[in-house]
């Protein structure tokens, strides 16, 4: 009973200021989502996010700066790769199993992830620091990037 009233309170408040969407109780990743929605939206692409999980004190600040630097290599892949109508980036998160689980599955009509670029370098190492788990592929004309981090992260 208590989530569906949070979650009442959480479409109120987007009701009550426009243009804001209130993903989950953490404000930092709450600001990091709206903007990357609105920056995305405005190159053409359609974002769906389902983030409810995504938590305060997993990594500290790591965990914006992981999630931001997955984001912006799922929107340049996206807009790289794929004309404007098929753009597409959705973001899924969730609990399992004593991890946090963050899935961004995004369009990508050619294989453009490059391994060795600087942002997928820097969220190898904020992943191996935490112990926990990042794996990027592309399967026909969808990327995926998945993120598992420990709940006890080191």
């Amino acid at each position: 009973m208590a989530v569906m009233r949070r979650q009442d309170s959480m479409k109120e408040e987007k009701n009550q200021r426009s243009g804001r969407n209130f993903y989950t109780s953490y404000s930092e990743m709450n600001e990091l989502l709206n903007r990357f929605v609105k920056e995305a939206e405005d190159s053409g692409i359609w974002v769906s996010v389902e983030a409810v999980d995504l938590r305060e004190n997993r990594m500290g600040q790591s965990l914006c700066e992981l999630v931001r630097m997955a984001l912006d290599t799922a929107k340049e892949n996206c807009i790289e790769t794929t004309p404007p109508r098929g753009r597409y980036i959705k973001i899924r998160s969730r609990e399992m199993q004593q991890q946090m689980l963050v899935r961004i599955e995004f369009s990508c009509e050619d294989r453009m992830i490059r391994e060795f670029d600087k942002s997928i370098v820097r969220m190898r190492e904020l992943i191996e620091t935490a112990g926990g788990y990042l794996k990027i592929q592309l399967i026909d004309d969808t990327g995926n990037i998945k993120i598992a981090i420990p709940d006890e992260a080191r």
